[in-house]
């Protein structure tokens, strides 16, 4: 099975979810049990933006290794789209837990929270994310603007885990830097 799931790994990376759904179904067909393949088919199929069938595959994954951050993130991911904010906050929370210093933990709660209405624990996260990765650092700044960062029905959602574009600059910066600029083509 280990054979299927490195190659699985490769095709979810060169974006074919449907290649590693395939490797993590053959993995599990020599091992039911193996906790890897239910997560790799659990990412899979979050790519495929079948959310249902990736939430039962990464609980199933989680129920076989509590000590999976991967599958927790899945998890989370899947129960997002799945608008259950409550437990996709208790499983960022496990994952952050696991891995304290993965960023995407804390993004993926504050997208619970963002979704539970708590904008205060929605910023302290995404400052936490910031901090531990500067992608983040325009999801804060989106956040603080007011804009909304997560819409479970938005096919958009799916590059949230990675960057935001930079938000625009709010317009007394934009004043204040006209001014210099002309300060500067006057001297």
């Amino acid at each position: 099975s280990g054979r299927f799931l490195s190659a699985g790994s490769e095709r979810l990376s060169s974006s074919d979810p449907q290649g590693a759904l395939l490797a993590a179904e053959a993995a599990l067909k020599e091992d039911p049990r193996n906790a890897k393949a239910w997560g790799l088919k659990a990412a899979a199929l979050n790519q495929m933006r079948r959310f249902g069938d990736a939430e039962s595959a990464a609980k199933r994954a989680v129920e076989l290794d509590r000590g999976n951050a991967e599958a927790w993130r899945n998890l989370a991911w899947a129960q997002l789209h799945n608008g259950k904010p409550e437990d996709a906050e208790a499983s960022a929370t496990r994952m952050i837990f696991l891995e304290p210093e993965n960023a995407e933990g804390y993004l993926l709660r504050a997208f619970a929270y963002e979704m539970k209405g708590d904008r205060k624990r929605m910023l302290a996260d995404l400052e936490r994310a910031a901090a531990l990765d500067p992608r983040y650092a325009n999801h804060l700044a989106h956040a603080r603007a007011g804009n909304r960062l997560f819409d479970p029905a938005s096919p958009d959602t799916d590059g949230l885990l990675g960057a935001l574009a930079p938000p625009p600059p709010p317009r007394s910066n934009f004043f204040l830097w006209l001014g210099a600029a002309l300060l500067g083509l006057a001297g």
